[in-house]
């Protein structure tokens, strides 16, 4: 049987019934109770359980992605595979953050959580558990995310619904696997250019968080746009914009912004507000003047991925065209060439 360790960071499937004198329901302090409530993993693999925090997800933040990989990074080499246990509201941004961080990996990592408590009626997170204990043992060498009866590419990967069981959706990359009566494995056949290759992690956790990332819509104040990039502490954007990338051009609000991003040294990167597609500045006159003024095409990424990639390049130092070259390249199969 192999060896696989769960690390607890906090969230919905770690809650237990109790209530606190606010009425919302309280974290656990002993994750033990996985093994306790869902015996059957025991006969998958030899399970070791870690607490590492006990937070609701929207708490979130780089500084515990580098303590948790810091955790990671201490049991690596003691086990075949490692599951993060962890709320859903920012589960795919810590994924993509995992992703970027490792580089490539040899064993699977898999992040999962639940809807509902696992100690409660109706409990999602059995079921997450159990495929995410299969999954860390036979699954792909990357960092997926098992929720839903689905495996999915961690940094591929968006929560589209705070009420069903299947949380997440993966809109532009397919699925690694289907978990039914039996698992319909996809990773093994993906094309060259879609598989992330097996290697040494890089284990560079180097975030900065100096990031903004914000929508575009009807009307955007220009001023609020070039007091925004002109504040010290902003030293990137990521700017959600209209379809496959377009900006307003007509008030030159937006492209102002971009311009004065450019003179500042500061990367400015575009996502579609759109789930499907991506994004292609050279399809519209609105999307080719953004590229004229300097912005950056995050493809098919994702917002949270584009998130903390940006926070990641920045993070290791990258500016100018280093930095362009870091994020139009696919890293870790966050983005289709």
């Amino acid at each position: 049987m192999k060896n696989i360790l769960i690390l607890h960071t906090g969230g919905t499937i770690g809650m237990v019934p109790q209530k606190d004198k606010k009425g919302a329901l309280v974290l656990t302090k002993n994750a033990q109770h996985f093994l306790e409530l869902v015996p059957e993993l025991k006969k998958i693999a030899k399970i070791q359980v870690e607490v590492l925090d006990d937070l609701d997800s929207s708490n979130v933040t780089p500084t515990h992605w580098i303590k948790w990989l810091k955790t990671l990074r201490f049991h690596y080499k003691k086990y075949d595979g490692f599951i993060f246990t962890h709320g859903t509201d920012s589960m795919a941004y810590t994924g993509s953050a995992f992703s970027f961080a490792l580089g490539q990996i040899d064993k699977p990592i898999v992040l999962t959580g639940s809807q509902r408590p696992l100690s409660v009626i109706r409990t999602d997170a059995r079921d997450n558990l159990i495929n995410s204990v299969e999954m860390a043992c036979r699954g792909p060498k990357e960092v997926t995310l098992c929720f839903g009866n689905q495996l999915l590419r961690a940094n591929r990967s968006t929560k589209f619904s705070a009420t069903d069981y299947i949380a997440f959706e993966s809109f532009n990359f397919p699925r690694l696997a289907q978990i039914g009566v039996e698992v319909e494995s996809n990773w093994q056949n993906f094309s060259a250019k879609e598989i992330v290759k097996p290697g040494k992690p890089l284990w560079q956790t180097n975030f900065n968080e100096k990031v903004f990332c914000f929508k575009i819509f009807p009307g955007i104040s220009s001023e609020i746009l070039l007091s925004t990039i002109n504040n010290k502490a902003c030293e990137g954007i990521v700017l959600e914009a209209f379809g496959s990338g377009n900006v307003p051009s007509i008030d030159d609000s937006v492209l102002a912004m971009i311009r004065r991003a450019q003179q500042l040294g500061k990367p400015v990167v575009i996502v579609s507000q759109c789930p499907h597609g991506r994004v292609n500045l050279d399809l519209y006159d609105c999307g080719v003047k953004a590229k004229k003024a300097g912005a950056i095409s995050a493809g098919d990424m994702t917002r949270e991925a584009a998130v903390v990639k940006l926070m990641h390049s920045l993070g290791l130092g990258l500016k100018g065209s280093k930095l362009r070259a870091y994020f139009l390249k696919n890293i870790c199969g966050e983005r289709s060439l």
